[in-house]
């Protein structure tokens, strides 16, 4: 009993030195503490009217470009239908325009041609000065038809750009009602349902692309030489004691500033620290936003 008493106590012994030479080391490591954070994005509502469909719930994982909600566009088809009707009228008058400049042309042409034949016998005294002011009228007339017709072809094209104008907006207005992810990564918050009424600038949904993380920490200005741009790190976070993560740091602040509450440093007595950020890859989807976590050094 003796003996073993005293392997137990050599036991308990080596397991403290252990643990203070592990907490030791991390306690020479530590760079800082913080929560996880992750791009966050809130789409919101361009348009004005009822969702006819909302294709996703909270917690869903929505892949890039991946449609999550459909406005009513009944309205936006009709009147979509009514402008390429009034192109399709439009078209008529300006084919039906050119055509008139067109012939309008054929008979200046021949017009002129009479009147310089009229002309040549008026000399010979084969034709009367009647007729060849007549012809002259004519050749005046077919001017200003030509010149009318003109005028009406630009009328014609002017409004065609209007409407094609307008077409291109009942377009985009189309594409507007349908919302789309810009982000593969997952359903934070939902904020409507099916058949909801929303107005301009409504958010709809949150999304958060949980695959790529980070952190942000403070450090005084006497530990800003124990990191550099692109280092690389440890984040081990504090519910996921077995499964720490390997990060970057992506970021260091050009200019100090007060401590933030709430945030552990090395030197916690520092009145101005410098803010890094810390990216790691969350691939298994183990951290979530807001989860503590601490940054050390390998």
């Amino acid at each position: 009993m003796i003996l073993y008493a005293r392997l137990m106590t050599l036991a308990m012994i080596s397991a403290a030195i252990i643990l203070s030479g592990c907490s030791n080391n991390r306690a020479k490591n530590f760079l800082g503490s913080g929560t996880l954070e992750a791009s966050e994005v809130t789409l919101s509502s361009l348009l004005a009217g009822r969702l006819e469909t909302v294709t996703i719930t909270e917690g869903d994982s929505v892949l890039d470009d991946q449609i999550l909600a459909v406005l009513d566009t009944s309205k936006l088809a009709a009147q979509l239908a009514q402008q390429e009707a009034a192109m399709q009228e439009l078209e008529v008058s300006r084919r039906i325009a050119t055509n008139a400049v067109a012939q309008t042309r054929t008979l200046a042409g021949n017009v002129a041609s009479n009147l310089e034949r009229q002309k040549n016998l008026l000399k010979t005294g084969s034709s009367t000065q009647q007729i060849v002011d007549d012809l002259e009228t004519q050749a005046e007339t077919a001017s200003l038809r030509i010149s009318s017709a003109q005028d009406q072809i630009a009328v014609l094209q002017a409004k065609q750009t209007q409407l094609q104008a307008a077409l291109e907006l009942i377009k985009l207005q189309l594409r507007d009602a349908v919302i789309r992810s810009p982000l593969a990564g997952t359903v934070l918050e939902k904020y409507v349902s099916t058949g909801e009424i929303v107005s301009p600038g409504s958010a709809v949904v949150k999304l958060a692309d949980l695959k790529s993380m980070w952190i942000r920490i403070y450090l005084a200005e006497g530990d800003m030489g124990l990191i550099s741009l692109n280092q690389s790190v440890q984040v081990r976070v504090d519910a996921l004691p077995d499964h720490p993560f390997t990060g970057r740091v992506t970021w260091i602040s050009p200019k100090a500033e007060f401590t933030p509450r709430n945030i552990q440093t090395r030197k916690s007595r520092a009145d101005l620290v410098f803010a890094v950020k810390v990216e790691f890859e969350n691939l298994m989807g183990r951290a979530a936003i807001g989860m503590p976590a601490d940054v050390i050094l390998p």
